[in-house]
Parts: C-alpha cells; structure tokens; sequence
C-alpha cells in the first residue's frame, strides 16, 4: 500500500529508485491519473494525486474507500466498465476503452482508460493503468461529427452535383446527386480517381476534347473561379461552376457543383419562342386593326355621302308632291290617284328618316354626336307625330291610334331625336303589324312610360331577353313572322338615342293575342 509505482517505457513498474525514467513532477502536471489494483478483488492500492484535479476527490478517499471509484462511474456505463478490467485479468493483455465519470462536483468526465496486467508466475495479479481526462477532445469531436453530418445534409439536401476533388487528383467527397446526374457507377467512384470518373462520362458528352481541356485549364489555376454549361450527346445541358477548396487560407483541391439546366433552357426557348410567336400576332393584329379603322372610317365617310346624298332627290321628290298637290287637278274621288299619292309621301317621308338615321350613326361612330335638351312637351309631341302619321297616310289595312292616360307631361329633351326615336319604333310597328298599331301614353310615380304595340307577334321570346341585354347590339337583326330576319338599323339608333336621354328602350314578346312591342320609359324627375 506504501509502495508507489513509477511509469517506465509506457508500462506502470514497482519503484526502484534507479530506474526513474521521469522526474515524479513531470508526471504530476500531466492531466493523466495513475492508478493500481488488486487483480481478483479490483481495490485500488495506488492512485496518482491528478485525482484532485480531475475528479475532485484527494487520492486518499480512493484508498479508503475501494468502491468509490466504480460508485462515480457515470449510471449508464456502471454495468460495462468494469468489466473491461475484469476481463484484463483474465484474459491477461491489455485494455483501452473510454467511459463517463461524475465529478465531486457532479459534472461528467469523459475518460479514455489504458489497463494493463501484470503477471506474476504465470498469473495476472495486479492492474496497472492510466485515466486521461478526454472531455475536450470529446466536444470537439462532437462537434466535428455534428458538421460533418451538418455538411453531409446540405450536400444531399441540394439539387446540385458536388464533387470535391484534392490537388493530387484524389476524389475528397460528392453527393448522391452528382453519382444520379451523370450515372456513374459505384466501382468507378469508388477508385477515388478523378481520371477515371473523366474517362467514364467523356463518352457521353457532345465535345469530350473541350471538357478535357478546360479541366485541366482550371485545375493549372488553383484561384481560378468559372461558371460554363456541358453540352451532352442526348441534348441535355448542365451549368457546371467550380471554385477553389480551401481550409482556412489554404487551397487544398476544387469544387464542381453541376446543375441540370435542360429543362430550364427549354423553357427559355419556349418562352422565346411565343414570344416571337405573339410578336408576329401582335404586328398582324395592329394591322388588321388598322385595316379595320380605314374600313370603318370609309364606312362612316359612305353612310355620311350617302345620308347627304339622299337628302336632295328626297327633297326633290316632297317638294313636287306639294307641287302637285297645288297646281296639279286631282279628282278628289279619283282613288287610284290617292292611293299613289299616299304611297309617294309615306315613302318619301321613309327615306327622309333613313337618311337622318345614317347621318346620326355616322356622327356617332364618329364620336360627334350630342343632343340638346330643351323643357318639352312629350304628350304634344306624340300627338303631332301621330297626327303627321294621319295626315301622311298609312297602308288601308292598318290602323295607328294614340291614348295619352298621363294628361300633361313635359320633360327634357332633344325634340327632333326623340321624333326621330318614336318614328323608328312606329314604322317598324306598321311593317309588320297584322292589322292595329297603338301609342300609349302612362306615368307612375318614378316613370314616364310610352308603349308601342302591334298585333304583328313577330317578336320571339328569346330576341327579346338578348335585347334588354345587350340592348343597341341585339338590335341589328331581328326575327319577323312571315318574313325570316329584318334589319333592325332603326332600332340601334332608338336604343342610343334613349339612352342619350336618361331612359330606356325595352321589347316585350307576344301575349296570348299576339300583340308585342316596345317600352321607352323616361325617370319621371324629369317631369312635372
């Protein structure tokens, strides 16, 4: 127990003062803690004063106590750790292995333990050994294990082929992507030769001799940074860049990361390709747009000439009417005489509306048209027009009769456009009435409402729903009965011509009895 054993060529020796190797201070600044034990038994029968510093127990309470050493082994390694000394002594060679320990002051430390067994006539009959303290070294490689794991997950998490390769050629490191992309087999990266992974994939690549040269361009430039794609025989393209491995400030090899860029440049192409595409639309349709402006503005310059040009004959043609009227000896009982007459002036007065018609569209196409309000009498207004309407003459088979139920009703407006409104509606009402026209003059509190009917029953239920819709352009064409389709030129211009107004121009389909027609209501604020 009083004897101390000394460390000799690595192997604790009983003391002999002439054959100390270390002076006993260099020993005790080591962060090491000899030790010596009983083979059979394991009590402790030297331990080295580094216990103190280590552990925080004096060598003494080592001694006295044989068990404390296997009590402040950490809980998880108690059941293990001792029997690798055990198994020193029996099986007669060393030992090294590492296992926990709480301090004094319950902190744990980390051990790495080297047992060694001497033999005495044939028999193991003590344990000698040391403990380092190995705590640091520990956190430091957990660290390291933790970076590297660390690395590892961002080399596979990436989309990018990394291959790390040193100066003297030898593969460092590559991800799984990097094998996936250029399919190399395991047998070639394994050689850990970079030549042979060049040698592999240059069969597949579109210019093999480029590829091999720039390699080797960059690897002569250990600072060299570049960024390029690879062009493949199957038409794929890789961006390969590169840039060098350092450690610290020191260059110790070259990272390549390759990126599958195929799909990407097809996409640029395509997209470049519609764009293209698009641009040659959009030039045919600029000129197509302007070729339809040039056909509109000469259909507005037609319809103008031609409203200009219809009003003299039209004017012509009245005016010999009432020249004949006056000079003219016209039996009044003559009635073939009368009925030329009649159909003279009520085609004459069409076409005078035609023309004014055309002249309106054409300034409103032109975005020249406005009316001119005045304070006016609709009820007078109506009853005149119908009157002219009487005097005019309407075929013998009809007959046009107008009912004012509101009395006196003024509002304001464009007298001739609204004339021109309710004539448009009337004579479309007398071309395809079967036998009776009315104009119905109402009010209630919000509206003021003038109905134009026939018993024609030429509206459909469906042309009537699209007109309230879309109003003036369901109104070019609409359906007759007994007649196919007519134009509906007037009804366009009714519509605008309404809403230039403030109100609106509905159709309603037939009823049972067949009558149908048309609503234009006013807000009645614009009354009295």
């Amino acid at each position: 127990m009083n004897k101390k054993p000394e460390f000799e060529m690595g192997v604790l020796m009983e003391p002999d003062e002439e054959k100390i190797s270390y002076p006993r201070e260099i020993l005790d600044d080591l962060s090491v803690i000899f030790w010596e034990a009983e083979a059979e038994t394991l009590e402790l029968t030297y331990v080295s004063p580094q216990t103190k510093k280590i552990l925080g127990y004096p060598p003494e309470r080592f001694l006295e106590n044989s068990r404390l050493w296997i009590e402040r082994i950490h809980p998880e390694d108690q059941g293990w750790a001792p029997r690798y000394c055990r198994r020193a002594a029996e099986e007669g060679r060393d030992y090294t292995f590492e296992y926990r320990m709480i301090a004094a002051d319950g902190r744990t430390v980390w051990m790495r333990e080297f047992v060694h067994p001497v033999v005495e006539g044939g028999r193991v009959k003590k344990l000698r050994g040391l403990m380092a303290d190995i705590s640091e070294m520990r956190t430091i490689s957990e660290r390291l294990m933790h970076s590297q794991a660390l690395r590892s997950a961002v080399m596979e998490a990436t989309e990018e082929g990394i291959l790390v390769v040193g100066l003297d050629g030898k593969i460092l490191d590559f991800n799984s992507r990097f094998q996936e992309m250029w399919g190399i087999p395991n047998e070639v990266l394994k050689t850990g030769e970079d030549l042979h992974v060049l040698d592999y994939v240059e069969g597949k690549l579109a210019s093999p001799e480029e590829f091999r040269r720039k390699v080797e361009e960059l690897d002569a430039d250990r600072e060299a940074v570049s960024v390029d794609e690879i062009r493949f025989k199957d038409g794929s393209v890789f961006e390969r860049f590169t840039a060098p491995c350092r450690i610290g400030e020191t260059v110790i090899g070259r990272v390549w990361a390759f990126r599958d860029i195929t799909e990407r440049l097809q996409t640029q192409r395509d997209l470049l390709r519609r764009t293209e595409e698009l641009r040659l639309r959009t030039e045919e349709l600029r000129k197509r747009n302007e070729e339809l402006r040039e056909v509109d503005r000469r259909r507005r310059e037609f319809i103008a000439m031609c409203a200009h040009e219809l009003r003299t004959p039209i004017a012509t043609v009245r005016a010999s009417i009432e020249a004949f009227d006056k000079k003219c000896i016209v039996p009044e009982k003559d009635r073939y005489c009368r009925r030329f007459r009649e159909i003279l002036i009520r085609n004459s007065r069409r076409l005078a509306h035609l023309a004014d018609n055309l002249l309106v569209q054409g300034r409103m196409d032109g975005g020249r048209f406005g009316i001119r309000k005045t304070t006016l009498s609709l009820s007078t207004l109506l009853a005149d027009l119908i009157a002219e309407y009487e005097t005019v003459g309407i075929p013998s088979h009809l007959s046009l009769s107008y009912e004012n139920k509101a009395g006196q009703v003024t509002i304001a407006g464009d007298a001739a456009r609204l004339e021109q409104v309710f004539v448009n509606i009337i004579d479309n009402a007398l071309r395809f009435a079967a036998s009776e026209v009315r104009v119905t003059l109402r009010r209630n509190p919000t509206v003021i409402e003038v109905g134009i009917d026939d018993d024609g029953g030429r509206l459909d239920h469906e042309w009537c729903v699209n007109f309230n819709k879309r109003g003036g352009e369901a109104a070019e064409f609409a359906p007759s009965s007994g007649a196919g389709w007519h134009f509906g030129f007037g009804l366009r211009i009714a519509h605008s011509l309404v809403n230039l107004h403030g109100g609106t121009l509905e159709a309603i389909p037939p009823n049972e009895d067949r009558w149908n027609g048309f609503r234009v209501t006013f807000p009645n604020s614009a009354g009295h």
